[in-house]
């Protein structure tokens, strides 16, 4: 059975209307805590993939599928949190 990856919402406060899926990312990683990034880079670390849906103050939402090629954490090992906001921003 394959489990649904883990979803994440992260809540910004400004308007996210006519932004750039990059620049909305941008957005929504610089204000987390080290909390919800860790959170994050767990989830990557132990199921290769995520959802995290941005939720700006209007309820807008901006889903990004966050997923490491298949493969790359057993290349990678314990070196794979380096490579994982990289990957998911893409």
């Amino acid at each position: 059975m394959i489990a649904e990856p883990v979803q994440l919402v992260w809540k910004v406060t400004e308007p996210t209307q006519g932004l750039s899926r990059d620049h909305i990312w941008r957005m929504a990683v610089r204000t987390r805590g080290n909390l919800e990034l860790t959170r994050f880079l767990d989830a990557m670390e132990l199921d290769g993939a995520c959802d995290v849906v941005v939720t700006d103050a209007q309820g807008r939402e901006t889903h990004f599928p966050c997923g490491l090629p298949s493969g790359h954490l057993a290349e990678t090992g314990d070196t794979a949190s380096g490579a994982l906001s990289a990957s998911a921003a893409q």
